[in-house]
């Protein structure tokens, strides 16, 4: 008998789209701000790339500057780490959005489906 689970990918809550925008991490703990740069975005988290390490369910604030066609859009939202990946160079976090503007989740939203 075969059974057919869901890979990862397909329990997604919404589509994800790849792309390298900068972000800006607050780390209220010790007063600065980390960088780093998405991986990909959807309407309720995104995936980022940092040399910061953050623990799981740790809850950061992180601006987002999204650069569609030159123009630019900042997004600045709170959002909850759901998963850590250490890679050879970074961490990656996967971030669930906590606090962010609807304006902001709209504009996510379209993005990652590909209307913008």
């Amino acid at each position: 008998m075969v059974i057919n689970t869901p890979s990862f990918h397909e329990k997604r809550q919404s589509v994800r789209r790849a792309v390298k925008w900068q972000v800006a991490i607050k780390d209220d703990k010790q007063g600065r701000t980390i960088p780093a740069t998405t991986v990909n975005v959807s309407k309720h988290g995104v995936l980022i790339a940092t040399e910061g390490y953050f623990k799981k369910p740790q809850v950061i604030s992180l601006t987002i500057q999204a650069l569609i066609q030159n123009k630019k859009t900042v997004i600045n939202t709170t959002a909850e780490v759901r998963h850590v990946i250490a890679k050879a160079d970074a961490f990656q976090l996967g971030l669930l959005f906590i606090e962010i503007q609807p304006e902001d989740q709209t504009f996510l939203t379209r993005f990652a489906e590909g209307s913008l």
